[in-house]
C-alpha cells in the first residue's frame, strides 16, 4: 500500500522545471562587476519550448477544471490566452534576434508552429 503524495512531494517535474528557470533568471541578472546580458536565441527557443509544454498543460487543466468549476476554468481559460501571446512574442523576439544562416534557414517556417500551439 503506497501512501497519499504529500504536498511538498507533489509535481517534482514542476517545482524542478521552476527551479531552472529562476537559475537562468538569476544568472542573467547584472551584477555590480558585470555589464547586463543580453538574452539570446538559445535562451529564447528553451523558454519558447517550456511556454509550449506549460500551454499544454493549462489546456489539459482547464479541460478537467472546467465541468466541476465553471468559474475557475473560465480564469484558466484566460490563463491560457495570455500565456499564448506571451508565447507568441517570445517567439517573434528570438526571430529578431541575430543568428547564423544555417540557424536562420532551420527556423524559417517555424512560423506555423506557435499558431498550431493555440
Amino acid at each position: 500500500m503506497t501512501s497519499p503524495t504529500r504536498p511538498d512531494d507533489a509535481h517534482p517535474y514542476l517545482r524542478a522545471a521552476s527551479a531552472g528557470i529562476r537559475h537562468h533568471a538569476r544568472a542573467l541578472a547584472p551584477s555590480d562587476a558585470d555589464t547586463p546580458k543580453s538574452g539570446d536565441r538559445l535562451h529564447l527557443d528553451v523558454l519558447h519550448a517550456h511556454l509550449t509544454a506549460l500551454l499544454q498543460l493549462l489546456d489539459r487543466l482547464a479541460d478537467n477544471t472546467r465541468p466541476p468549476h465553471p468559474a475557475a476554468g473560465r480564469h484558466l481559460a484566460t490563463a491560457h490566452t495570455r500565456l499564448w501571446q506571451a508565447t507568441s512574442e517570445v517567439h517573434a523576439a528570438f526571430h529578431l534576434l541575430p543568428g547564423t544562416p544555417q540557424a536562420d534557414a532551420e527556423t524559417s517556417a517555424c512560423q506555423s508552429l506557435v499558431w498550431a500551439v493555440a
